[in-house]
């Protein structure tokens, strides 16, 4: 059952499936078996080196890929640097890795591919952050989290390239969340 606005909403806070909030369209995506989450960890990334995580929309999947959230996490200090289709070119595709519905009961499967690893040829970023973290004693690791809300078209990609800054060996990881509607 479609959760839908109210008349006491304004019709600039709805969307055009008549739901109000991100919460309710990713529950509605949900029970109807198109929302699904992906993560992976990459251990022991040498100081100075390159974690790579890869989400792709592919050519002829025939869905919009609808991003809500992307979430990156590491032992240690980095720079994040993101990168949509057409400012890095693959060289050696990643590791797919397995998604999850969000209703498993839909026996629904992603178009959408995420991997990790890699190595790719990088052009300028679009997106430059830092990702706090630490591994020794008292030292705090951080989340930093993109709420993106990206529609992506087939045929489209976005890199996450996240370069340890610290002195040693750390450990560093993505998790996506988003759903897939038809084009």
């Amino acid at each position: 059952m479609p959760i839908t606005r109210s008349d006491k909403v304004p019709e600039l806070l709805q969307f055009s499936d008549k739901t109000v909030l991100v919460n309710q369209r990713l529950l509605i995506k949900i029970v109807g078996g198109d929302a699904y989450l992906a993560g992976q960890r990459i251990e022991d990334v040498a100081s100075g080196g390159s974690a790579y995580f890869e989400f792709e929309n592919p050519n002829g999947s025939g869905v919009y890929a609808n991003i809500i959230m992307i979430s990156l996490s590491g032992t240690g200090n980095a720079r994040v640097n993101m990168y949509p289709k057409g400012r890095y070119t693959v060289t050696a595709s990643g590791t797919d890795v397995e998604v999850l519905n969000l209703s498993p009961a839909s026996g629904k499967t992603a178009k959408c591919k995420f991997r990790y690893g890699g190595s790719y040829t990088l052009g300028t970023p679009v997106i430059r952050q830092v990702l706090p973290g630490g591994s020794r004693i008292r030292a705090v690791g951080a989340t930093i989290m993109t709420d993106l809300n990206l529609r992506m078209p087939e045929d489209y990609s976005l890199l996450a390239e996240i370069v340890n800054q610290s002195a040693s060996a750390e450990d560093f990881s993505a998790k996506i969340i988003w759903w897939e509607e038809q084009a």
